[in-house]
């Protein structure tokens, strides 16, 4: 009987993106095995249910062979074939019983003594019925997050150094601010947020949930992270003069992205372009998608258009090497209409601006 080279199998498990490809090629003999293995268990996807739950329970209760092959966990809060942006009603999640189980195998993470990369794909749609205030009934999406964060800052994976946090929903949480969560922002080298809000109502911008959660949670989140090298942090609404950057420095970043920000100088403890001036010893690369100036909606003054900003970013990021510019609108301008929302500058509005000087 022929055998293949154990440095051949491995080039072929290598090559081998089809996980149920894998794992019959590790049920074929030892050898397969011992090659299929890493592979096999690299990355879990754990979803919002008991059953996978106790799957992940059960992974942490085996050798070192497994535990010592994982290396990145995906948790998936949609239940599965359900789509992004589609209401879920309580009676098709998981429940408490689910949120328990889900607790009890996240405290076990430790036990994965190689995973770095924890990646939390939150439910997409927004559910809160009080939007305005802290609920006192919070959705069930809501109170997974939570749970899972608060299991996270007690139980973190030694290992840990990128954590992506999907559809973080925008509710104020003495959590961000706890020593235990601290610690685990300090470990820290990658950091990826995109934050999920109730979008539709007038005034959304001026919700206190949505400023107080970029005011004080995501302000003790940037704090805490103070390793970074990479930093994505994405709005899904426009996001102005809510977060605190004044004395936000990373010492170490070298890549940025920012999703939905305003560059508004009028409040300067917010000021995005401050903010990127600021790490021009080390950036490398900087990503602004769908941002946007800031102007005056009463007299169409726009203190820093676009060529001022672009001008000084040439001035102060000498190592920039890749700079991504995707501005909102037609134009990339933005006013406010207070009490209602933020309005995108349209090519009528310069027409009417100029025809008015």
């Amino acid at each position: 009987m022929y055998s293949v080279p154990l440095e051949l199998l491995r080039a072929i498990v290598g090559q081998t993106g089809d996980h149920s490809a894998l794992l019959t090629i590790r049920l074929a003999s030892k050898a397969c095995a011992a090659a299929a293995t890493p592979h096999v268990f690299r990355v879990l996807t754990v979803r919002d249910s008991v059953r996978s739950a106790d799957a992940l329970v059960s992974l942490q209760n085996c050798g070192e062979e497994i535990t010592g092959a994982v290396q990145e966990l995906i948790f998936k809060g949609d239940p599965e074939g359900v789509g992004a942006d589609v209401y879920v009603g309580e009676d098709e999640t998981s429940g408490e019983e689910g949120r328990d189980a889900l607790s009890a195998a996240f405290s076990g993470l430790p036990k994965f003594p190689h995973l770095a990369t924890l990646r939390f794909d939150f439910h997409a749609c927004f559910q809160e019925e009080d939007t305005f205030d802290i609920p006192s009934d919070p959705s069930h999406f809501l109170r997974v997050q939570r749970a899972l964060l608060t299991t996270l800052a007690a139980d973190p994976p030694p290992a840990l150094v990128s954590l992506t946090l999907n559809n973080l929903i925008a509710m104020p949480d003495d959590l961000y601010a706890d020593a235990a969560f601290q610690r685990v922002l300090q470990s820290l080298t990658r950091l990826r947020l995109s934050v999920l809000s109730d979008t539709v109502g007038e005034g959304a911008y001026a919700q206190e949930t949505f400023t107080d959660f970029w005011e004080q949670s995501l302000t003790h989140v940037l704090r805490g992270a103070t390793r970074l090298t990479t930093l994505e942090l994405h709005s899904d609404q426009p996001l102005g003069f809510c977060l605190s950057l004044g004395d936000v420095r990373f010492s170490c970043l070298t890549t940025l992205t920012l999703r939905n920000f305003i560059l508004d100088p009028t409040v300067a403890d917010a000021d995005v372009e401050a903010f990127i001036a600021r790490h021009g010893a080390t950036l490398v690369r900087l990503e602004l998608d769908g941002c946007s100036v800031y102007g005056d909606a009463a007299t169409w003054v726009f203190a820093r258009p676009w060529h001022f900003i672009l001008r000084r970013f040439e001035e102060a990021l000498p190592h920039l090497r890749s700079f991504t510019l995707t501005p909102t609108g037609t134009f990339g301008y933005i006013t406010l209409d207070i009490g209602h929302n933020y309005n995108m500058v349209d090519k009528d509005d310069i027409t009417k601006t100029v025809k008015n000087r």
